[in-house]
């Protein structure tokens, strides 16, 4: 794969030479704040971003020029097309857009379509969680890395919801011994690795929501019970480029092995953007 892929990265590398230097301003203004937009790169290629990050965090799909042209051919390249990352299929025997359905690519939706179904169960009371073990589906480009990349997989996710108005009492100290490996995002107010108590990272702000650091803390007990190396866990937050539209922050588990660090667990804040999605859609008022 490495002698495959090492003609294809150098044309890619010499291409990537002719765009515009990172960071430079486009001419065009943020649609939020209104200051200039610039070019950055990403994990996942170019992008624009507000050059006001992190205070204003929009973004947008950097569209290439017409003219530019493809490293491996030398033919010109076409604009942007739509990548679904969820596979579509039909049920039942006809094959028409009535029936067109898509696998679900997590499990998480269910539980919030099923949420005062849950909120009932526990009493009308906050807060509560609920968790769902299943398989989840994707339409991976290019699946790899034996057991790690799949289009078919099992999943488990729970969903904690707590009332955002409510104060929190979550109790961290009994991981003051324990500094975790923390890889903040490196666009951020705090960017420098550390190894902190969760405690310490809830207070400074590295980590923005103290359930988000309980659940890291959970996360990190489970590992180890299991059998995982401590010293080969750590936390690694999303970077603006890469954060889900639906969080506010998103921290991965990762273990290091032979492919080098790999996503074990991913833990979001996802705010109320689900359960005010579906209200939105069914028009229902008990999803609040």
């Amino acid at each position: 794969l490495q002698r495959f892929y090492e003609p294809f990265d150098r044309k890619v590398a010499e291409a990537t030479a002719q765009v515009p230097r990172m960071d430079e301003p486009t001419g065009e203004a943020c649609d939020l704040c209104g200051r200039p937009m610039v070019i950055k790169k990403g994990r996942f290629g170019l992008f624009l971003a507000c050059s006001g990050y992190p205070e204003c965090r929009n973004t947008k799909p950097h569209q290439l020029k017409v003219g530019v042209q493809c490293p491996e051919c030398g033919g010109e390249l076409t604009e942007p097309r739509m990548f679904n990352l969820m596979l579509k299929t039909f049920l039942g025997p006809v094959e028409d857009t009535a029936h067109q359905v898509y696998m679900r690519p997590e499990t998480a939706q269910g539980m919030f379509l099923t949420f005062p179904y849950l909120y009932r169960h526990f009493r009308s009371r906050l807060p509560f969680g609920a968790v769902q073990v299943g398989k989840g589906y994707r339409n991976e480009i290019s699946p790899r890395q034996g057991m790690i990349r799949q289009r078919e997989f099992n999943m488990a996710e729970l969903e904690y919801f707590i009332d955002p108005e409510a104060p929190l009492d979550h109790d961290l100290s009994p991981w003051n011994d324990r500094p975790f490996n923390l890889v903040p995002d490196t666009q951020g107010p705090t960017p420098d690795p550390s190894h902190k108590t969760i405690a310490d990272a809830v207070a400074s702000g590295v980590v923005r929501h103290a359930s988000v650091g309980l659940f890291m803390a959970l996360t990190h007990d489970f590992l180890v019970a299991v059998g995982c190396d401590p010293e080969r866990i750590r936390f690694r937050q999303h970077e603006g480029d890469e954060m889900a539209h639906y969080a506010s922050d998103c921290w991965d588990c990762e273990l290091h092995g032979a492919y080098g660090w790999i996503e074990t667990v991913g833990i979001a804040h996802r705010g109320c953007y689900d359960l005010e999605a579906h209200e939105q859609a069914t028009g229902s008022r008990e999803l609040r």
